[in-house]
């Protein structure tokens, strides 16, 4: 029950608001620390059982889930950390990589120690590939799960796929390019 030491401070503001603010609300508020009824509880039950019953739900985004189930995307977030207890992880994206791969950066960066005079001259560039296969975005492939999964992507980087290239020196910034293939030092030199 209320105390009288919490009664006292309020008497004024009710008898000037008497009508404006529902008693029962405030006692209720009072009472249980929160002034909603228990009347969601089986509305949230409900939801919870329908996302458990969700085959796909672990590899699905909040959206997709949200869609299939009718849920607001927000309800269906709160449900998935508070009541299943599922957190979302991210894929680790891994390339193959040869050993060819693995010694270019080596002799790149010997190059620079023994010339840094040479670095306001290099043209920084980078590209982006619009693969056949499908892009894979690591920001949008998610895992809810209870525990890290430790999940792993691998996909080939010499399928078919169209790259964006653009690059940026000290002294000036290059629009971007398109080619059909991957970029490559033939490439290079028919663009510049």
């Amino acid at each position: 029950m209320v105390s009288p030491k919490i009664l006292l401070p309020c008497r004024p503001f009710h008898a000037r608001l008497r009508n404006l603010i529902p008693l029962d609300l405030y006692w209720i508020f009072l009472a249980k620390g929160e002034s909603l009824s228990d009347e969601r509880a089986p509305i949230v039950q409900n939801a919870v059982e329908q996302l458990q019953t969700q085959s796909t739900m672990a590899s699905s985004s909040i959206t997709q889930v949200s869609r299939l189930t009718g849920i607001p995307r927000a309800g269906v977030h709160r449900i998935m950390r508070r009541h299943l207890h599922l957190y979302p992880y991210h894929f680790t994206l891994l390339q193959n990589i040869t050993e060819e791969d693995k010694e270019q950066p080596v002799k790149f960066a010997n190059m620079l120690l023994d010339n840094e005079e040479i670095v306001p001259n290099i043209l920084w560039s980078n590209e982006a590939n619009v693969s056949v296969d499908g892009i894979i975005n690591k920001h949008n492939c998610v895992i809810w799960s209870r525990e890290a999964s430790h999940e792993c992507l691998t996909h080939n980087r010499h399928s078919p796929h169209l790259s964006v290239w653009m690059g940026f020196s000290a002294k000036r910034l290059l629009r971007p390019f398109f080619f059909d293939a991957a970029v490559s030092v033939d490439s290079y030199l028919h663009m510049l």
